[in-house]
């Protein structure tokens, strides 16, 4: 049942990655440096027999700043298709010279029974 139920979920899953976005641009300043997005977050899913449904999501910020970040981490806020809470999202990397852009691939801690109907970026940190 679950195998003729998949092609279903992964369609109206696929309908759903448009509202994974910020409400506005990735744009983060921070002590005269500056993060902006240059490739915006597409939230993908995947689904393990036995486990359920993991979440990635990817993108890419540029540091259009003049230093360079020691630490940089972004999170998501996973939703279901009610609009609850379910989880996160996280991704982290070191050292972000000036000029510089991250890949970021921010991974939930999770498995999900149902995937997440959306996602939502709330919170970028650096220092």
């Amino acid at each position: 049942m679950k195998k003729k139920l998949l092609p279903i979920i992964a369609i109206a899953f696929g309908l759903s990655l448009s509202l994974c976005a910020c409400a506005n641009p990735f744009s983060l300043i921070n002590s005269g440096g500056k993060l902006e997005s240059v490739l915006d977050p597409e939230m993908h899913c995947e689904y393990t027999e036995g486990l359920g449904y993991y979440v990635t999501i990817t993108g890419a910020l540029k540091n259009t700043g003049k230093r360079t970040y020691s630490y940089v981490a972004v999170t998501f806020t996973l939703y279901d298709a009610e609009g609850y809470n379910i989880g996160t999202a996280l991704d982290n990397m070191t050292n972000l010279n000036a000029g510089d852009s991250w890949k970021y691939e921010a991974e939930s801690f999770e498995w999900f029974d149902a995937p997440p109907a959306s996602c939502k970026c709330t919170d970028i940190s650096c220092f």
